[in-house]
């Protein structure tokens, strides 16, 4: 999967990687959400990939914990888009 960003702010998705169509469409949302909000994630596809599975196959019972470590994880990566 390629997910890039141009100077113009468009969000562009090649060869999509997932053979979950769920998992592909809950990452765009969030990076939909963050470029609206001048906001995206430094990450390599690999890194947000495994994110996402991460997320899709954490334990029901520990979703405080889980949400409390996607928070983490999005602040760490969060970066500002440049205009």
């Amino acid at each position: 999967m390629i997910i890039s960003i141009n100077s113009q702010h468009h969000l562009r998705f090649e060869r999509m990687k997932f053979q979950n169509r769920n998992k592909c469409i809950a990452l765009t949302t969030l990076l939909v959400f963050l470029t609206l909000n001048k906001k995206w994630i430094k990450a390599d596809i690999q890194e947000l990939y495994n994110f996402s599975i991460w997320i899709a196959s954490s334990y029901p019972r520990l979703k405080d914990e889980v949400v409390s470590a996607i928070e983490k994880i999005i602040k760490i990566h969060l970066v500002p888009i440049e205009i």
